[in-house]
């Protein structure tokens, strides 16, 4: 399940994939990632971390995400 979410001024999603039985892997997208002059288009960060659920593993990139944004808000 795609989960949409906000920070520092940003929209991203979260989701994770793996079989019913594990295991889980996390994975994100930042909507409307640019390189500072031109839209550019957006595409899934995939994590390679097993974890034992999907909601462990949509955690876990929800984290990797926020992190992710933080460290490109810096840098602009």
């Amino acid at each position: 399940m795609q989960i949409l979410r906000h920070h520092l001024g940003r929209t991203y999603v979260v989701d994770a994939a793996g079989p019913s039985t594990g295991p889980w892997h996390g994975r994100f997208v930042v909507k409307g990632e640019e390189d500072g002059n031109h839209p550019g288009a957006t595409s899934w960060h995939d994590l390679s971390d097993d974890f034992a659920s999907a909601d462990e593993a949509t955690a876990h990139a929800d984290a990797v995400a926020r992190q992710y944004i933080a460290t490109f808000a810096e840098q602009a």
